[in-house]
């Protein structure tokens, strides 16, 4: 059987508010899920992003690095029941003013198999503006 990870990228209520939902579409629990987006260098990452009260299922990353290249944002699920959707976000800012819309990167999630294989799964690739 093939485990059937979806994952999507949104906004929350305003466009600086970036959602990832992830979901495990098998009836199977998936294994060491982590979810990585990565953040344009002409942007900036921000904590927090849609708080828990008021989307229930937010997720805190894990780990975010910085580099020249932009930022990339690690979350770390462990295991995702069947059927199981969790929701990740942050807020997002521009660094200059920007006209007209910006393509965001995909996020990736990644997860052990039955027999140990990884496999990716992609998200859209999300228009701003």
């Amino acid at each position: 059987m093939t485990y059937k990870i979806s994952i999507y990228k949104n906004t929350f209520e305003t466009k600086n508010f970036i959602t990832i939902e992830v979901k495990n579409n098998s009836g199977k629990q998936v294994k060491d899920v982590s979810v990585i987006d990565i953040v344009p260098a002409y942007a900036v990452y921000h904590k927090g992003g849609v708080e828990a009260e008021e989307m229930d299922a937010s997720v805190r990353p894990q780990k975010v690095t910085h580099g020249k290249g932009g930022s990339q944002v690690i979350w770390s699920l462990s295991d995702l029941d069947a059927k199981e959707q969790r929701v990740m976000s942050y807020h997002l800012k521009a660094k200059l003013n920007i006209l007209g819309a910006i393509s965001l990167p995909r996020a990736t999630a990644e997860y052990m198999r039955k027999g140990g294989k990884k496999r990716k799964a992609y998200s859209n690739i999300f228009k701003l503006g």
